[in-house]
């Protein structure tokens, strides 16, 4: 039948369909996508900060998060990711993880300097590379660094040179 498309001049319609047979009849290989493999304690800190953070449950997650075990260098760098990667969330919860760092700062203090470095820095990288794939990254780490603002963690300084730059 691909032959037979490919020496008659058929309507694009007949074309389409006879695509559309073939390839069900006989898919194309699919390449796999290898999935990144995550110990348990990181894929339970990004379920915490990515999936199950909302606007109701955020004193939960906080208490959760401030249980772990922050001596512990991995956890505790693999957390401050966590955290700065507002990217990684739905735009609206961008407020929620706020409110989150912002709790956590009473619990671990370093953790507040560390977040607000690594915005400033992913901000500062996403106007360096000026890839048009990276302008919704971009625009989620400002929302960011505004609710950051209205929770006290950033002066207003800071927030001015970022936006002027």
């Amino acid at each position: 039948m691909m032959r037979e498309k490919t020496v008659m001049t058929l309507d694009s319609r007949y074309v389409t369909q006879i695509k559309n047979a073939y390839y069900y009849v006989n898919p194309p290989e699919l390449v796999t996508v290898a999935q990144k493999e995550r110990p348990i304690m990181h894929q339970f800190i990004r379920k915490l900060s990515y999936q199950e953070l909302q606007k109701n449950n955020t004193d939960k997650i906080m208490c959760l998060i401030s249980k772990l075990d922050w001596t512990n260098k991995d956890i505790s760098i693999y957390t401050t990711k966590c955290l700065t990667g507002a990217h990684n969330m739905k735009y609206f919860n961008i407020r929620c993880l706020a409110s989150l760092l912002s709790g956590l700062v009473g619990y671990q203090e370093e953790i507040g300097t560390k977040v607000v470095d690594g915005v400033f820095e992913n901000i500062r990288l996403g106007m360096e590379v000026n890839s048009p794939k990276f302008n919704q990254r971009r625009m989620a780490q400002i929302k960011y660094l505004g609710e950051l603002y209205n929770y006290r963690m950033v002066e207003s300084a800071n927030v001015f040179k970022a936006l002027y730059s």
